[in-house]
């Protein structure tokens, strides 16, 4: 970039955080700190950006190894008929079985659509009857289980898990990216209201400027009645000329106070920008400027677009595996267990590894949706939204593109305006310090001094808006590219905490 920066003075104090110090000087890059450390909006942003990946944490977690215990119990009491064995038949004779069951496992699903599990279990059983067997001895079996299962079909493999996983990815990636384009754009209106606040206090030194040099006319005129070479009623002209240069310095400094209230609400502050300090702003036209590279930069780099991009991806997943889900299921399931029974758990388990008495099982599931209108309902919703996805893209494209070039017509239509104020203000007070000597030297009237001075007063308003105007094309020209950020050396990640 060419040149430099123009000094604007306007009120600062107060600042807790960062940068700001009386009598120094700040650029565009300690504004845009100073936003991004104090925003609320900023900070709320950032809290919605750390619960980018929810949804994505939640698909993880079904991929964790998940440990179970169940522990159970059971008693039956086989009373005697009476009417059988005789009326001596006490409801304490009969048989009583009790079964208690220990079970500890560990179940993991994986990427790929299978399932494993492991198990191990200890179950005691004890049968007694006060005729045959009043002194019973209980029996350990114990058993080792594998099990998995497998879809073939519809799942084949895992093919729709893997898809849930990437349209989770994509959707948890496209809302970060949201969340920063909304972060970059809060910033740049906060920036902007910077420009603005500096456009009131340079609006409010004009008006100084005006009221001193209306009320220092006033007295030239009032000395030059005294003398002859004037009329009186010329007094009640800049009369006037002083009340309302004083008026539109009071609007100057309310809406200066308006436009700084507005700030400090922005960046989350109480007071400040009380005492003088400088705010640097751009004065050069960037040397880069080019349509094209511009217009590809920004379909490459603005997050906006990277999500429209992000949910079209999304949407034709969605459609793979809702067309999927129109496929039969073919579920493989199998089982090896291992088992050995005993007086007691040790002994029960003792033969357990080595597999002494086997024990397999296989079966093979099919389910078919037939009747299942409602898979088809979500496969048609699901093509309906992809078509609207790949829409969606090519507008966002369209527009992308629209707003680099209305951003580069604005930045070079500001800065032009911007240049040829500088020139007429030239003009106006080379203008002006000549009409007000020939006003002293009695060559000129009032009238013409008047014209003189208010457009004075003009060109340096016109300049104080051309510059700000300027400074804030500046801006949407970053924007429109999503260079903010880049320009001022701030990582994005670090911002909104999603750095890996």
């Amino acid at each position: 970039m060419r040149g430099g920066y123009f000094l604007i003075i306007f009120p600062i104090f107060g600042i807790s955080t960062v940068i700001f110090s009386q009598n120094a000087s700040h650029t565009p890059s300690d504004l845009i700190r100073l936003i991004l450390s104090r925003s609320i909006d900023v900070r709320d942003r950032t809290l919605q950006a750390a619960q980018s990946d929810t949804q994505l944490k939640r698909l993880e977690g079904q991929y964790a190894t998940r440990p179970y215990a169940v522990i159970s119990g059971d008693s039956r009491h086989n009373r005697l008929d009476s009417n059988v064995y005789g009326p001596n038949i006490s409801a304490a004779d009969g048989s009583v079985f009790r079964q208690r069951s220990a079970t500890a496992g560990v179940t993991r699903q994986f990427s790929t659509g299978t399932s494993i599990g492991l198990s191990t279990s200890d179950n005691r059983y004890e049968y007694s009857s006060p005729n045959t067997n009043p002194d019973p001895l209980p029996f350990h079996r114990d058993d080792l289980t594998i099990s998995i299962s497998q879809d073939l079909l519809r799942n084949a493999f895992g093919v729709n898990q893997r898809r849930q996983y990437d349209i989770a990815r994509e959707n948890s990636t496209a809302l970060r990216e949201s969340i920063a384009d909304q972060i970059s754009r809060s910033a740049a209106g906060s920036l902007v209201a910077f420009w603005r606040l500096a456009y009131s206090s340079e609006t409010v030194r004009i008006q100084n400027l005006q009221t001193d040099n209306s009320k220092t006319i006033r007295n030239l005129v009032t000395r030059r009645v005294r003398i002859g070479l004037s009329e009186d009623y010329e007094i009640y002209q800049w009369n006037n000329n002083v009340i309302n240069s004083e008026n539109q310095l009071r609007n100057a400094l309310t809406e200066r106070e308006k436009q700084r209230l507005d700030l400090l609400r922005s960046i989350n502050m109480e007071s400040g920008f009380g005492e003088s300090d400088t705010l640097l702003l751009f004065e050069s036209m960037p040397e880069d400027v080019d349509e094209e590279k511009d217009i590809s930069m920004a379909l490459e780099r603005r997050l906006d677009l990277m999500s429209v991009r992000r949910y079209l991806a999304s949407s034709r997943a969605v459609l793979e595996a809702s067309e999927n889900n129109l496929l039969p299921s073919l579920t493989l399931n199998g089982s090896f267990s291992s088992r050995d029974w005993g007086r007691n758990a040790h002994s029960a388990y003792g033969q357990v590894p080595y597999g002494s008495y086997p024990q397999s099982g296989v079966s093979l599931r099919i389910d078919v949706p037939l009747w299942d209108e409602s898979l088809k309902v979500e496969a048609r919703n699901a093509r309906i939204e992809a078509d609207r996805a790949k829409l969606a893209e090519e507008l966002m494209t369209r527009q992308v593109r629209d707003e680099v070039r209305k951003a580069i017509l604005d930045l070079r239509n500001s800065y032009q305006i911007f240049s040829e104020s500088r020139i007429a203000l030239n003009q106006s007070e080379l203008y002006y310090n000549r009409v007000l000597m020939r006003y002293q030297q009695g060559r000129a009237q009032t009238i013409v001094l008047n014209l003189a001075l208010n457009s004075l007063v003009q060109a340096k308003q016109n300049l104080n808006t051309a510059r700000i105007n300027f400074n804030i094309a500046m801006v949407q020209y970053d924007v429109a590219r999503n260079y903010l950020f880049e320009r001022y050396s701030i990582d994005m990640d670090r911002v909104t905490g999603t750095q890996q």
